[in-house]
């Protein structure tokens, strides 16, 4: 999917909470950027990092895989930072 021109840029990033609604559906933050996403699960000590150009549908969590240690780092540190 392309972003149309006429709408302006495409933002660079955006942050998200997901409040706890009931037992089923824990709460979760996630920053969420065109190449990346970033999401913890604080009632769960979770996290996880997509690549969304290599990976749209989320399937694959990245934040094990020490390749992509940077990324999670600087991910982490901004969605802290947006809190």
């Amino acid at each position: 999917l392309e972003w149309p021109k006429s709408r302006g840029p495409w933002r660079s990033e955006y942050y998200y909470e997901f409040p706890d609604i009931n037992a089923k559906i824990p709460s979760s933050i996630a920053l969420v950027k065109r190449k990346w996403k970033f999401v913890k699960w604080p009632k769960h000590d979770h996290e996880q990092l997509f690549d969304l150009e290599e990976d749209p549908f989320e399937f694959q969590n990245l934040v094990g895989n020490t390749s992509y240690s940077k990324v999670k780092e600087v991910m982490r540190s901004r969605l802290t930072g947006l809190r």
